[in-house]
């Protein structure tokens, strides 16, 4: 009862808007959401306390959504067909041994009134030289279903990393503001008893009166909206982390990170030795020599051999009833006139190779030309942080001259929250700039082709290296 008297009593005093007499109509609609949704602003974070939710790092995040993530689970099964395929591509080549065998029933068993004879019989087939368009669609399939497979597993769960860290940094910036309204409500509180008793004391007029209900109701206005712009951030981290859907998280605490910046060179170098889909792509490459020497092959004739040992016509030879076949067996075929259908094949197959080839060289482009971008992001967000801390702290500071100022009747109410609420904002840009530095920090790790989780936050890694770092926060031990 006492909350709903509280909001009844904000939805009456925004009934006046600054000096003015009257109702305002975007002050009642504020106070009327305040109403329809049935929270308490100030009981607000009380309620999120007592859910208790559990805190992940981003480390932590990673590996809860590599183990949930229900495509990272499937694609193993891709790989293991792709490999199985290729397998069987590799044991095609060579021979095959295979036991026969024939029903025979001939003239000479109808005339003399005999049953049929079954007749066994193994052979054992080498193919010398085969149907090249054959050989090399199997080839040529079973390469590039391996290339994607792999391709594939590297591409989704950088992806997928990417995903979890974006929703991660929303998150934070989410509890972030939330505990910076909570912080501003409070202090809203305070402003409001503060004018009162003022006013009883005779010290300022009733009109700064109502400016601080207004503050205070506004205020327990954008506390709500915080808070629920933090549960659908956390409903969306939940998501990416495939997590059942009442679990309640939240991120650790936001670190300031040392600043740094590395060479593209050196990045490009240590790109070329770990990215996977690079070293995935120069591997199909290597092979693409071989493939080009077969689609030349393919007017050459077939030769096949075959041993064969057993009773029957496969032998080629006449035999008596009980004797034994077995002998060799070598066939050629050289196609004369085919309406040059073989000659039109190989054009396609060269066409097919020449197109893997411009395709695996624009991806190194692309790549490259990324890698290079998230770089300057990188560079730039640090240099952001570098500003924005600077801007952050002058504010503030004048932000508590300003309070105090206020407190001892130099300066209006109005002044004071002016300068309030221009530091809440210049703490929440460095604290918007910070996760974007770390967030392009983890974005071109990745896209370099570092996917160790724990090695993504190890400030004592190899990578990008010590003597590739170059401090950018000289100052930082001085101005904290």
């Amino acid at each position: 009862m006492r909350d709903l008297a509280g909001r009844y009593f904000c939805f009456y005093k925004l009934g006046m808007w600054a000096n003015r007499p009257g109702p305002n109509v975007v002050a009642i609609f504020a106070a009327l959401l305040v109403l329809i949704a049935g929270v308490s602003p100030v009981n607000a974070a009380e309620e999120l306390d007592a859910q208790s939710p559990a805190h992940y790092s981003l480390a932590q995040s990673l590996k809860i959504a590599e183990a949930n993530s229900l495509t990272l689970k499937n694609l193993p099964r891709q790989m293991l067909a792709a490999e199985l395929n290729s397998e069987n591509v590799d044991l095609d080549k060579w021979p095959a041994l295979n036991l026969s065998v024939d029903y025979e029933l001939g003239n000479k068993t109808v005339v003399e009134d005999e049953y049929g004879r079954l007749k066994p019989y193994l052979t054992l087939t080498q193919e010398i030289l085969g149907k090249v368009d054959v050989k090399y669609a199997k080839e040529w399939a079973a390469m590039t279903k391996k290339m994607d497979a792999e391709a594939n597993l590297s591409k989704i769960r950088r992806d997928l990393f990417l995903e979890v860290a974006q929703k991660y940094y929303t998150l934070l910036l989410a509890q972030m503001k939330y505990e910076q309204e909570a912080n501003f409500f409070a202090k809203s509180q305070l402003d409001l008893q503060e004018a009162k008793s003022k006013y009883e004391d005779g010290l300022i007029s009733k009109v700064d009166v109502i400016r601080a209900e207004t503050n205070f109701s506004y205020s327990s206005l954008k506390q709500l909206s915080a808070q629920n712009e933090l549960e659908y951030a956390a409903a969306e981290f939940v998501g990416v982390l495939n997590l059942p859907r009442e679990t309640k998280v939240r991120t650790e605490p936001l670190d300031k990170p040392p600043l740094y910046t590395i060479e593209f060179e050196k990045l490009k170098d240590y790109a070329e030795r770990h990215n996977a889909e690079l070293a995935i792509y120069d591997k199909v490459i290597e092979q693409l020599p071989r493939f080009r020497s077969l689609a030349k092959k393919i007017n050459w004739p077939t030769v096949s051999m075959a041993a064969f040992w057993g009773e029957g016509s496969q032998g080629g030879g006449k035999t008596e009833p009980n004797e034994d076949d077995y002998g060799l067996r070598v066939s050629l075929t050289q196609p004369i006139f085919d309406y040059g259908i073989k000659d039109r094949k190989r054009q396609i197959l060269e066409l097919e190779i020449d197109e893997l080839e411009a395709a695996h060289l624009s991806f190194r482009n692309q790549y490259y030309r990324k890698l290079d971008l998230l770089l300057k992001q990188f560079t730039h967000a640090g240099l952001e942080v570098q500003q924005l801390k600077i801007q952050a702290e002058q504010d503030m500071a004048l932000a508590e001259i300003g309070q105090r100022s206020y407190e001892l009747g130099m300066t209006s109410y109005t002044d004071m929250l002016q300068n309030r609420d221009l530091a809440q904002k210049s703490e929440y840009r460095y604290a918007a700039a910070i996760t974007k530095y770390l967030m392009t920090d983890v974005a071109v790790k990745l896209n370099a082709g570092l996917q160790n989780i724990d090695a993504l936050f190890d400030q004592t890694m190899e990578w990008p290296g010590p003597d590739q770092k170059v401090k950018m926060d000289t100052e930082e031990k001085k101005t904290d």
